[in-house]
Parts: C-alpha cells; sequence; structure tokens
C-alpha cells in the first residue's frame, strides 16, 4: 500500500507557479500532477512521494508575462519542498536565489515567496 502526504502550499509571491508532484492513480500506478498555484493563492494537495516540485512551466500568456516582465526566464525548476527532512535536515531545495521556500512542520505549511 502506498503513502499519501499533504500538505498545504501558500503562493506569497506576486508570480504564479506551476506545482507538480506524484499521486497514486490505482495501486501500484502513480502519474505526475500539475497544478497551477496563482500569486497569493494557497491549496493543499496530496503527493505519493511527500515531494513537490515548484516550476514556471506555464502555458497561459497572462502567466508567462508576469514572470518574463519581471526578468525571468521560462521554463525553469525553481525548486522543490518534503514535508519530511532529508538526512541533512533539509526541507527545502532551491535552484533560483530570488526565492525561498519555507516548511513549518507545525502548521503543515509550505511558503513559497521571493526573497
Amino acid at each position: 500500500m502506498s503513502n499519501n502526504y499533504t500538505v498545504t502550499f501558500m503562493n506569497n509571491s506576486d508570480l504564479p507557479v506551476y506545482l507538480e508532484t506524484w499521486q497514486t492513480l490505482v495501486f501500484g500506478i502513480s502519474e505526475m500532477n500539475s497544478f497551477i498555484v496563482k500569486e497569493k493563492e494557497q491549496i493543499t494537495i496530496t503527493s505519493e512521494t511527500g515531494e513537490w516540485f515548484v516550476n514556471n512551466y506555464l502555458y497561459d500568456k497572462n502567466m508567462c508575462d508576469k514572470w518574463t516582465n519581471s526578468g525571468y526566464n521560462l521554463g525553469e525548476t525553481i525548486g522543490k519542498f518534503r514535508n519530511k527532512p532529508c538526512i541533512k535536515g533539509n526541507y527545502s531545495w532551491l535552484y533560483h536565489d530570488d526565492f525561498q521556500i519555507v516548511y513549518d512542520i507545525v502548521t503543515n505549511v509550505a511558503t513559497f515567496s521571493k526573497k
């Protein structure tokens, strides 16, 4: 039987993001699901792995324009986060220095924001 992990994700930035994670389709079969999280929006999402990826692989022109008008490239992975720490104790990993993802273990909320 697979595990399912749930977390609340808060996009506290002024840019929309694409959130991806593995979810169980049926027993033994999983699929990668993606969700757009608009600026200042909050969603609760379940993952089979307890790991979520944040990127800007957006398809809506208005959403893309927000990123490019802010000086960023499209099609980049911004970072990832987990609801359980890795062996080093980290909950998030960022591939872009302008952003941060802070996971609060008490409230089970991961907050994405610009630094």
